[in-house]
């Protein structure tokens, strides 16, 4: 990776919460990969719940997805399958991210945590077998959600995106994973901190490095969703060792009303960024990139969609997931799934009514429409949802 930015943040909070290095398979019985130890190693690495993973002798079944959605001016949250919602819990206002809890030493049902939409107030522990809320936390006074989180390798912290309500800065907020209670916190590097991701040790650096897409954009509670400083924005991702709170990296495209915001990475180590446009002159975004990568050559956005996706291209992306090279992007007013490979070029595009959570399940790509869903070259109906950002894969 080549030589980061140079400008410095200093970390609000420095001290470390993590004395031993990243578990292994071996660490809890030798020769077996229990799935405390592989839950934690996915988790750690971006590739979300590891219920999807077939058992010996076990046939597969239709997959399983954590939703979130809204209906009129009720939010839900639940389990669909196969083109319909299975279950739902009602929610005090829209999710964004949905995370599985870490497994516990007791044995009991499996968790979910909502994460809420920016400006958010809650995190909400549920059950989504039988829809039941175990926990609602509401935010602290000076502190709200940016949307996103991610536990961390050892599965023993929570981290969220948050915003300091009264200066504006973006943090990055450890968390208990069981209470929620605020733990330390250190700056993010920039404004409106938005995804998450965690990038696994590497030469030179041989701990967990915590990957932070700044958005760049100001919202505060009391003025909601609006945008308060799009002629000063900043967008930037920042590199955070996730042990010390200390930025070592950063990078930034040269157009400032490019916003990053949702994290992928391939096989090859390479990282996309979905981006979303937000040029106060909305006759350029048309013409704004959706996917940026950053990999050994740097940080850098490709063109903007050509062809079918380009007809009603607004320049919001809404979601990110990857296949093995292949990134998957989705495009909800322009109606389509946009996928480019690794090494930049364009794959192939998909339409697809009001697309925007995108998912991966057994290697195949899930991307949820208003009125259909697309399950990895096949396209079947389903009951007309207006969605959320993100899925996660549940069975």
């Amino acid at each position: 990776m080549p030589a980061p930015c140079s400008t410095t943040w200093r970390a609000r909070c420095c001290r470390s919460h993590w004395a031993s290095p990243m578990p292994t398979a071996t660490d809890s019985m030798p020769g077996r990969l229990t799935r405390r130890a592989a839950l934690q190693c996915a988790l750690a690495w971006g590739l979300g719940s590891l219920s999807g993973m077939p058992q010996a002798g076990q046939a597969r079944q239709p997959a399983q997805w954590l939703v979130s959605w809204y209906h009129g001016t009720q939010a839900w949250a639940g389990l669909w399958q196969d083109g319909r919602i299975l279950r739902r819990t009602p929610l005090p206002a829209r999710a964004h991210q949905l995370l599985e809890l870490p497994p516990t030493r007791r044995t009991g049902p499996r968790m979910a945590l909502a994460v809420a939409r920016r400006p958010g107030e809650y995190l909400l522990r549920w059950n989504p077998a039988t829809g039941r809320v175990q926990h609602h936390h509401a935010m602290e006074d000076d502190r709200f959600l940016a949307g996103h989180a991610v536990y961390s390798p050892e599965l023993e912290t929570l981290f969220t995106t948050e915003t300091d309500a009264a200066s504006g800065q973006g943090l990055v907020v450890a968390r208990d994973p069981r209470s929620l209670q605020r733990r330390f916190e250190w700056a993010s590097g920039g404004v409106g901190p938005h995804a998450l991701l965690w990038e696994p040790p590497r030469a030179g650096q041989p701990r967990p490095t915590l990957l932070v897409a700044n958005g760049g954009i100001l919202n505060l509670p009391e003025t909601g969703r609006r945008k308060l400083n799009l002629g000063a924005m900043d967008s930037n991702l920042t590199r955070l060792d996730a042990f010390t709170g200390d930025i070592l990296g950063q990078w930034r495209l040269g157009d400032p009303h490019l916003s990053l915001r949702h994290l992928a990475r391939a096989q090859d180590g390479t990282v996309g960024i979905a981006l979303q446009a937000e040029h106060p002159d909305r006759t350029v975004r048309p013409q704004a990139p959706a996917l940026a990568l950053l990999d050994t050559q740097g940080l850098r956005a490709l063109p903007a969609p050509t062809g079918e996706a380009a007809a009603h291209w607004d320049g919001y992306a809404g979601d990110i997931a990857c296949t093995g090279d292949t990134f998957w992007v989705t495009a909800p007013q322009a109606g389509c799934l946009m996928a480019w490979r690794s090494n930049g070029s364009a794959a192939r595009t998909t339409p697809l009514e009001g697309v925007c959570p995108v998912g991966v399940a057994d290697g195949e790509v899930w991307a949820l429409g208003t009125r259909a869903f697309q399950h990895g070259i096949r396209q079947a109906a389903t009951e007309r949802t207006q969605w959320d950002n993100h899925l996660l894969h549940w069975v």
